[in-house]
């Protein structure tokens, strides 16, 4: 589907699908974040976010581990700081 304005959800529900059928293949979420509010702190956040997506630990990480991030947190609740992994 084609929508004129997008979101978040709106693309993780089509990678959750995708994960779905395909429960063996390794994906990985990656995005713009902070680049429509330009600052140099927003710089420094997504290349040290995507710099760990594209690390040879997410690359091979090892088949018990389920994701892949610069950074994970367990609290308040399991998640990856920043969204991307």
């Amino acid at each position: 589907a084609h929508y004129n304005e997008g979101w978040e959800p709106v693309t993780l529900q089509s990678l959750y699908e995708y994960c779905i059928q395909h429960p063996t293949k390794q994906v990985a979420y990656i995005h713009n974040k902070g680049s429509y509010h330009p600052t140099e702190e927003n710089d420094k956040v997504r290349h040290f976010l995507m710099k760990g997506i594209v690390s040879q630990e997410c690359l091979h990480m090892p088949t018990k581990c389920s994701v892949c991030s610069s950074r994970f947190s367990p609290i308040p609740h399991p998640h990856t700081p920043g969204n991307m992994w």
